[in-house]
């Protein structure tokens, strides 16, 4: 489905969007923009992503409204999720390739599967 592939879709690639890439939009780069970096800001409303051990592993920022740019806790940019369907996101590397999906738990929260639907986390 050309729609939700980033590679044939240059509106949800960040390569190829600007306004939904963190390295060319200061808004959506917690390096530049401190009210979205968990590190620096108490009150972070972002989703985090914790792995099955419960540690933080990374954290997301609304790019619009169907891509989640996704950073490590050392803001790194590690990837993005584009949002599929209501309730689902396909989860992309920094490189755009397909890496695991998202599933809404229908508590504001998702559960995060790879590929081979092996479950590896959940953001909250």
């Amino acid at each position: 489905n050309r729609t939700i592939n980033p590679n044939l879709n240059r509106t949800i690639n960040p390569n190829l969007n600007r306004t939904i890439n963190p390295n060319l939009n200061r808004t959506i780069n917690p390096n530049l923009n401190r009210t979205i970096n968990p590190n620096l800001n108490p009150n972070f409303s972002g989703l985090i992503l914790y792995d099955l051990s419960l540690r933080r592993t990374a954290y997301f920022i609304k790019a619009n409204d169907s891509i989640l740019s996704m950073f490590d806790f050392t803001n790194n940019y590690i990837g993005f999720c584009v949002k599929a369907v209501q309730d689902f996101y396909n989860v992309f590397d920094a490189s755009n390739k397909w890496v695991g999906y998202l599933i809404s738990n229908k508590q504001q929260s998702y559960n995060y599967f790879s590929l081979d639907n092996n479950w590896i986390g959940f953001i909250v």
